[in-house]
């Protein structure tokens, strides 16, 4: 992801227009806006509005040098918004205000710019964007067709002129850059500027364009937009009918194993508590009779109980020995 903040670079505000060279002397192109829009050159600057998804995304910058005679500025914007915060259909809204009086800005044009291509890739280096004009600016300027998001954008007619005006500014900068690196042909630069120039004041004098030059930011490799897709809810499916819930089971113990001593001790434990009762129906409470256990015979046969038994009537001639 690129972190670093969106910025360009407003260079120049250029056109062309009929009645530029219908006047004597010619006027210049500063000159001619500055009498139809009642503003001076130095009075204009340059606005610029981050969009996203059609939103304004954060305050718009604009510049605060004078732009000169030759409608120049030469100054970067820097947004606060970055790269990785942009969408698909991010986009740059330019503006040329001029000020009227104190507070009184006045809206000269607009221009729109994109800035990511049909294939995701950021846009760099330098675009032409056409400027459109408000109606009461655009009345004077002899144009008919009204202008599009930027020049020689797809979809959009262009005129011969237009074509052949976009080849000759081509060629002068192929020209220059040629310049720029030495030449054995020097001799042809006089008249193949002679050339252009004639040839481009030519069809300035029937083309009616309103040009704004920026800069975008060149990087040291192709930047490609990459959204992530958000992950998307399971579709609506009818839940099953609820189960019907089993009762818990006590833990089964595993049956204890028996032996023939535990066998044994049951039963005498159940004999005796035979025996006891047996003995307390004979009206001898606490007798319990009972066999022996074991085979050695060491089992007493009866005992007699700890606590003291009531009185009978044959006690009283025995002296009231206890028996």
């Amino acid at each position: 992801d690129v972190t670093l903040q969106v910025k360009l670079l407003v260079q120049q505000l250029h056109g062309s227009v009929p009645a530029m060279c219908a006047s004597h002397p010619p006027l210049s192109y500063a000159a001619w806006l500055a009498g139809a829009c009642g503003i001076a050159p130095h009075d204009l600057h340059i606005s610029a509005q981050l969009l996203v998804h059609g939103m304004p995304l954060g305050q718009p910058e604009r510049t605060y040098s004078a732009a000169g005679s030759k409608l120049r500025w030469n100054e970067w914007l820097s947004f606060t918004a970055k790269y990785c915060d942009l969408s698909a259909d991010a986009a740059l809204r330019i503006s040329v205000y001029g000020t009227a009086g104190p507070r009184e800005p006045v809206l000269i044009g607009t221009a729109t710019a994109k800035l990511f291509d049909a294939a995701s890739r950021l846009r760099e280096g330098e675009l032409q964007l056409a400027l459109r004009l408000v109606p009461r600016f655009a009345s004077g300027d002899g144009s008919s067709d009204p202008a599009g998001e930027e020049a020689g954008e797809e979809g959009r007619v262009r005129s011969k002129d237009e074509v052949e005006s976009e080849e000759l500014e081509a060629m002068a900068a192929r020209h220059e850059a040629a310049l720029s690196r030495g030449s054995e042909l020097a001799w042809l630069d006089k008249p193949t500027y002679q050339l252009i120039e004639a040839r481009q004041l030519a069809l300035h004098g029937r083309l009616s364009r309103h040009l704004l030059s920026i800069r975008l930011p060149d990087f040291e490799h192709p930047v490609l937009l990459h959204e992530r897709s958000a992950a998307l809810p399971p579709p609506f499916l009818q839940p099953p009918p609820p189960r019907p819930r089993a009762l818990a089971q006590p833990p089964r113990l595993p049956p204890r194993a028996s032996t023939p001593e535990r066998a044994a001790a049951a039963a005498d434990q159940e004999a005796a508590g035979r025996h006891e009762l047996r003995g307390e129906q004979h009206g001898v409470p606490g007798l319990c009779v009972g066999r022996r256990v074991g085979a050695g015979g060491g089992g007493a046969r009866a005992r007699r109980s700890d606590r003291p038994r009531e009185p009978r009537p044959g006690d009283a001639g025995r002296g009231g020995r206890d028996t």
